[in-house]
Order: C-alpha cells, then structure tokens, then sequence
C-alpha cells in the first residue's frame, strides 16, 4: 500500500476539526517545498553569473545588428 493510501486511510477516521489540522500542515509543507525550490534556483542562478561582472564584454553598436 502507497504512502497515499494509507494517509487517506487514516484521515477518513478524523473528525472535521482535525482535518483542518491536516489540510493546515499539508499547505504547510507545500509552502515549504515552494521556497525550497525557490531557493535552489536562485541558488543556481547565482553560480552560473558569478564573476560576470568582471568579464569583459563586447560593445555592440546598432549599425553592427542586422536582421537576418
């Protein structure tokens, strides 16, 4: 039996204040996941621009754009 069944097993037995209780800790959780995730990412973000603001970049010039 998966994780999830047995979760909703045991909640068919809880009395509706309770399933609040659940409902609050699962959101919980789920914010919890979302800035995890967020936090990674702009972890990563972070590492692949590291150093380069001191790199030196080509200046472009309008003229020097063209559409292809």
């Amino acid at each position: 039996m998966s994780t999830a069944e047995r979760i909703r097993r045991q909640i068919q037995r809880l009395p509706e204040p309770m399933l609040q209780e659940v409902l609050n800790f699962v959101e919980y959780l789920t914010q919890k996941l979302r800035k995890d995730d967020q936090d990674w990412s702009a972890l990563s973000i972070q590492s692949v621009l590291r150093d380069l603001e001191d790199d030196v970049w080509p200046v472009h010039e309008d003229q020097d754009l063209t559409e292809k």
